[in-house]
């Protein structure tokens, strides 16, 4: 019986066997009249040979920038072994230097970190590796996580300062310069929603411009123009939630 116990095998290796007692029948008989039953009890000790897989990969989520602690997704898992023993998955994100997000260890839960902050104007896509291990064996899988925008950062001018000599007889409506200023935010936050305006300026009736391209005109007629004086602008730059100013704007 013991040599029939040690070479028995099943049917799906790949299949787990479960914890429980398995029960054989055996009967001998000696081939002629006489035979006798006997039944045998086999305990199944169950061992961690396994490895644990993610399900339903590659992950793939998308979140706002600037928004810590929110739940991005759950990563899930499985290991044949843990019908059998007290299977506990440990989740970890692989190889993210200063990483703005995190995972619960247990759940496989990742959320944005309550440290790092999300800039999307610094990193618009992250790609992570998740690993789970139960403790002997582990896999790996990937999390793709695409950074949505939102409208943070103001327009700033390049350069900040002007400087323009007006020609004698430049008629009125001359465009003299353009003024350029950008906002790293995305449509309909960024660039293309910028509009500039003269705030301040020596003459204010002497200059006008163009408040979608930033071209700047000289309004006045040419006899009105003082040629010994300075013109100095302030000229404003706004987008859909803030606004800066070119101070330095000079026009002689």
């Amino acid at each position: 019986v013991s040599l029939f116990i040690s070479s028995l095998t099943f049917s799906d290796p790949a299949s787990e066997p479960l914890a429980m007692p398995r029960v054989f029948f055996f009967s001998v008989f000696d081939g002629l009249a006489w035979s006798s039953t006997s039944r045998a009890q086999v305990f199944i000790q169950p061992v961690n040979d396994n490895i644990p897989l993610f399900t339903n990969t590659p992950y793939v989520s998308t979140v706002e920038e600037n928004i810590m602690n929110l739940l991005v997704l759950t990563a899930t898992s499985t290991d044949i072994d843990s019908q059998n023993s007290a299977f506990i998955p440990y989740y970890s994100i692989q190889g993210c230097v200063d990483c703005p997000f995190i995972i619960n260890n247990s759940s496989g839960q990742v959320y944005t970190s309550p440290v790092n902050i999300i800039d999307r104007e610094i990193t618009s896509i992250y790609f992570l590796t998740l690993q789970v291990t139960d403790g002997t064996f582990s896999s790996t899988t990937s999390l793709t996580i695409n950074i949505k925008d939102q409208n943070d950062n103001c327009p700033s001018f390049s350069p900040d300062e002007y400087t323009y000599i007006i020609p004698l007889q430049t008629p009125s409506g001359t465009s003299l310069l353009t003024v350029l200023a950008t906002d790293p935010d995305l449509s309909p936050y960024g660039t293309s929603s910028i509009l500039f305006e003269i705030l301040q300026a020596t003459d204010i009736t002497a200059f006008d411009i163009d408040p979608n391209t930033g071209v700047l005109y000289l309004a006045a007629d040419e006899v009105s123009l003082n040629p010994n004086i300075t013109h100095k602008l302030i000229i404003g730059a706004s987008g859909p939630s803030c606004s800066v100013m070119d101070s330095k704007n000079n026009a002689t």
